[in-house]
């Protein structure tokens, strides 16, 4: 029989406390804002909550706690359990997700990261044609084909669940997932993040740096290749320019693409919080021409440009739930029929609205480059039963053809017991909705 720990009890210390919308045996995620001594008051913040509660044990501020709701209401009962460990970076590499120490984590990231495009264009390509990954070894065919079928398709995103599963599956609560227990390790067996460090560290086998000859590869005797990379999949390989000086210059204009990409794309600008999502083109690949190294290499570097931004999305949520806000920043490829589009996803709780019942205000924002329509951005805000949507389209044409489809969509809206408070479509960019979240810089150049 297991008896467990005594549960704690919680008094609000937010300038505004209200009662948190809490249930019974639900789990949270806190930290600690004011340490104390054993025994004493400590101060913990839970999303835009703050409360006060006496520890069993001393916690310096910024210790991560899991807590589990024994009573809610005004004055809750909680019940601390055990504390998710912190990965320590070994020498000489750096994390990839939350949990490595910020400053060295993100000066190697920052110039690391890029558009999940090239990548996803290159297993499109490879879907289409499978003869073009017959010269890879075996153990790259399995992890590629694995990565693109865990890619949701359009069709499911746009129904409620489908939706929900595709942001769970987006790789940015990976590491949350693992802190869980088992239960989490097997949602986190099929996300997103779990196939690209897979298919990273096959690449990562077969890589033959100057000078070393060939890689070591062990063959399987079924003809498959082992991987002979004893590094921790977690791990991106230090980049030679990943220096504070290097991270410190301002990005390119442009992407260096593999030189199997047909067309061109900006420089994906590095999610951080605060930041709004960015619509992203789709990329084409031509796979016809390259040999297998290139291709291998290729599909090396963008399959670690597409895990550093994976992890910057991942920073950018712990930065916002650090200054208590709600508020999560992910990328979502989703599989049509001639291609893999990517969406930019925001969703937070606003934190200066709130409707006239006090119920909490919702916003999400999307952005995406669709081909032969351009950049789209959408902005709905939802508070209890009341949702509004509005649209910003870069092509004039484009807007008369949304604003013809609007009605449709009202109806849509409303067929979903929805009260339409406010609906258009504008052509441009959506306005700023806020200033940037205030966060410590990566690089301080002052002296």
């Amino acid at each position: 029989m297991q008896i467990p720990p005594p549960a704690l009890k919680a008094t609000l210390a937010s300038p505004s406390p209200r009662a948190p919308d809490w249930q019974a045996g639900q789990r949270l995620e806190a930290q600690v804002v004011r340490g104390s001594a054993t025994g004493e008051q400590t101060r913990v913040r839970i999303g835009d909550q703050e409360l006060s509660m006496r520890l069993p044990t001393a916690m310096p501020p910024g210790s991560r706690l899991s807590l589990e709701v024994v009573r809610a209401g005004a004055q809750p009962l909680l019940r601390l359990l055990a504390q998710p460990p912190v990965p320590q970076p070994s020498a000489g590499q750096v994390g990839i997700g939350p949990g490595t120490g910020a400053p060295a984590a993100l000066t190697s990231l920052l110039p690391a990261q890029g558009s999940q495009a090239p990548l996803l264009a290159a297993l499109w390509s490879m879907s289409r044609d499978p003869g073009a990954t017959m010269a890879l070894p075996g153990s790259v065919q399995a992890a590629i084909k694995d990565l693109f079928g865990r890619l949701h398709t359009a069709t499911q995103a746009t129904r409620p669940e489908g939706l929900r599963q595709a942001v769970l599956a987006s790789g940015i609560f990976h590491e949350a997932a693992l802190a869980v227990g088992p239960a989490g390790s097997a949602t986190t067996a099929g996300d997103l993040k779990s196939a690209l460090l897979s298919l990273a560290t096959q690449l990562r086998a077969q890589h033959r740096p100057a000078g070393q000859g060939h890689a070591a590869v062990q063959t399987k005797p079924g003809g498959g290749v082992a991987s002979a990379d004893t590094a921790p999949a977690h791990r991106l390989p230090t980049p030679a320019t990943s220096t504070a000086a290097s991270s410190a210059r301002a990005l390119p204009q442009t992407v260096v693409l593999p030189n199997w990409i047909i067309g061109s794309a900006r420089e994906a600008v590095p999610p951080r919080a605060g930041s709004p999502p960015t619509p992203q083109a789709r990329l084409t690949a031509d796979l016809s021409t390259p040999g297998p190294q290139a291709l291998l290499d290729g599909l090396r570097a963008s399959t670690d440009q597409a895990l550093a931004r994976l992890a910057l999305h991942q920073w950018s949520a712990v930065e916002n739930a650090e200054s208590g806000q709600l508020r999560w920043l992910l990328e979502l490829p989703l599989r049509s029929g001639d291609g893999v589009d990517l969406v930019h996803l925001l969703m937070e709780r606003e934190r200066e609205r709130s409707g006239p019942d006090q119920t909490p205000v919702w916003r999400v924002e999307m952005a995406l480059d669709l081909p032969g329509v351009g950049p789209v951005h959408v902005r709905i805000t939802v508070s209890g039963d009341q949702v509004g949507t509005h649209l910003w389209v870069d092509d004039e044409n484009t807007v008369a053809r949304v604003r013809r489809e609007l009605p449709r969509l009202r109806e849509a809206l409303e067929g979903r017991q929805l009260e339409v408070r406010d609906l258009g479509c504008a052509p441009g960019k959506p306005p700023e909705q806020q200033p940037p979240v205030r966060t410590r810089p990566v690089l301080d150049d002052r002296a």
